[in-house]
């Protein structure tokens, strides 16, 4: 869908044009050994200010090996099966779409073994701290709400003081009806399907690819008074699981594999974010614009792109998505405000100069 009005209040910037620099070229996976599961490997498929979202695949015969907790989790079952605890020695069937809350308090146990004759899929979703303000708006009330598709009723899965939970069927010919979005929810298609949107002022237009079974996305904050709703135009019915994170407050624990840039690397004695390639959810046109903009930048001159949007309308998601499609034909360089404060005065320009004088072979000069 095509950009959105909104109150300018934050904004992300991003220079284009340096297409003749080294290309940094680093593939994002989840550190060995996962702190989750002793025995499997996960893939990470989301990692943002709020989730770290990894799949787990276990094979007939495999064991997770131990389960540790390390943080609040939600782990949704994308595709089931049967789990014989090593602890207790019994089996469990685990239906597609079951979900399972697990709290970093839970003791850890031996882990289970799948019994059956297919993979067992599931995502894992690791809940970050964040500050307990961030759970309201400056009025006072909570931002976090049940969705409500008009149209497709709901089956409530799961409410505490971290998320809300819901599921959905949407079948073939059905369309949402109109709704908003509030911040910080994401999507896990369990049975995924070809989606179409539109909006009061957009005419419907299908997603360019259909999502895949175990697909996430982080979906932006949407206002009723956009008209948004998306519809159902496979063949198939599309079944999903909404997660609402209304936040977790910092308790004073330390989750140090748990930050924006999972894992983190050191390039040309700068740091290099290494950004998962993920599906970004109603951002198809903004992407497309970009990658115009980019494709003339590297054809004539260099551009600057100022991408505004309220706090958590999914500004950063879109330039780390938009990153993570050149990661392997362009060079980027990170700048960020820091969150202090008193934050640096140019914070960013400096961080970029600094990279860029490493690049080019030129020391900075201290002013």
């Amino acid at each position: 869908m095509k950009s959105i009005s909104v109150r300018t209040e934050l904004c992300a910037l991003l220079l284009l044009g340096w297409a003749a620099l080294p290309v940094c070229s680093i593939a994002a996976e989840s550190p060995k050994n996962d702190p989750s599961y002793a025995g499997l490997q996960g893939e990470v498929l989301l990692d943002n200010a709020r989730v770290f979202v990894q799949k787990f695949i276990v094979q007939p015969g495999q064991s997770t090996g131990r389960h540790m907790h390390p943080a609040d989790q939600l782990l949704a079952v994308i595709k089931g099966g049967v789990l014989r605890s090593q602890t207790t020695g019994r089996s469990t069937l685990w239906d597609d779409g079951r979900v399972v809350w697990q709290n970093a308090t839970d003791p850890a146990d031996e882990g289970s073994t799948n019994t059956g004759a297919t993979p067992i899929e599931m995502d894992l979703v690791t809940l970050k701290p964040v500050a307990q303000s961030a759970a309201a708006d400056p009025g006072g009330k909570p931002k976090y709400q049940y969705l409500n598709y008009p149209n497709i009723p709901g089956e409530d899965l799961l409410e505490n003081d971290q998320v809300i939970v819901q599921r959905f069927t949407v079948k073939p010919g059905e369309w949402e009806g109109v709704h908003a979005h509030c911040p910080d929810m994401l999507i896990i298609h369990i049975k995924g399907g070809q989606w179409a949107a539109k909006t009061y002022k957009e005419p419907e237009h299908p997603y360019p690819n259909p999502s895949p079974d175990g697909e996430v996305g982080w979906m932006p904050t949407i206002d009723i008074s956009v008209g948004h709703q998306s519809g159902n135009i496979g063949k198939n019915p599309i079944d999903l699981v909404a997660a609402q994170t209304a936040g977790h407050e910092k308790r004073g624990a330390s989750y140090p594999f748990l930050t924006s840039d999972i894992p983190r690397l050191v390039l040309l004695g700068a740091q290099c974010r290494i950004i998962p390639l993920m599906h970004l959810l109603e951002r198809q046109d903004q992407l497309e614009a970009l990658n115009r903009c980019f494709q003339e930048a590297r054809q004539a001159s260099g551009k600057l792109v100022l991408i505004a949007g309220e706090a958590g309308f999914g500004k950063s998601s879109l330039v780390e998505r938009f990153v993570s499609e050149h990661r392997r034909d362009a060079c980027t360089l990170w700048g960020a405000c820091d969150a202090l404060a008193t934050p640096r005065a140019l914070a960013p320009v400096h961080e970029i100069a600094a990279q860029t004088a490493i690049l080019t072979g030129r020391a900075p000069r201290e002013e």
